[in-house]
This record gives structure tokens, sequence and C-alpha cells, in this order.
């Protein structure tokens, strides 16, 4: 699972470096940190969320395989 690498300790260092006070600037580096990692899908989100569209997909299969019987049911009988 691919995952986003931010380093704190440096974004840290580089607000630091344009004047940014060091409370300050870790404080921004944990809030961005925090914001980046809750906006991540999480492996157990992503299994969760394929296991509904599979069982949908199935669901949809099975409607339009008694759909086309059917239709071919009525197209034979309208015709023979």
């Amino acid at each position: 699972m691919a995952t986003t690498l931010f380093d704190t300790h440096e974004y840290v260092k580089r607000l630091e470096a344009t004047g940014v006070p060091t409370e300050q600037a870790e404080a921004h580096a944990t809030a961005l940190a925090e914001a980046m990692n809750n906006e991540l899908v999480k492996k157990a989100d992503l299994t969760e969320f394929r296991a509904e569209v599979r069982g949908q997909f199935e669901l949809l299969k099975w409607m339009l395989g008694f759909m086309l019987a059917g239709t071919v049911g009525i197209l034979f009988k309208i015709f023979h």
C-alpha cells in the first residue's frame, strides 16, 4: 500500500529558517501531518468498498441474465 511520506522535522526546520517561531512551526507541522493522514484511504476501508461493489456487480449480472432470458423467451413466443 502506497503511503504519503511527510517529514515533519524537515518542515519545521524550513519554517524556522523563514522566521517562524519553533513552537508555531511544530504546531503547523503536527496539524498538517494529521490533515494529510486523515485523508488517506485505509486498507480496511478499501477492502470493504471493493466487497460491496463486487456484491452489487454480482446482483447486476443475475438481474441482467434474467432479463435476457425473459426477452429471449418473449421473442421466441412471438416468432414461433
